[in-house]
């Protein structure tokens, strides 16, 4: 079966920490990274490039929206 990578952009610490625990414990969908903030992604995810980021839209600072562009 072919993995699909994820990455998590979520402020909220719980949200963010079960996102990660689900993904963790499901086959074929390795986590490659989880940040707290816009900026942080923006920064390393185009080097990381996974296949689907769950996005907080509502970040503070940049949005998620920001983040997207």
């Amino acid at each position: 079966m072919q993995s699909i990578s994820i990455s998590i952009i979520e402020d909220n610490t719980a949200v963010r920490k079960g996102l990660e625990r689900i993904i963790q414990e499901t086959d074929g969908f390795p986590l490659l990274s989880s940040y707290e903030n816009a900026e942080d992604a923006i920064r390393e995810l185009p080097a990381i490039q996974p296949d689907i980021v769950i996005m907080d839209i509502q970040l503070p600072g940049a949005s998620g929206i920001d983040c997207v562009r």
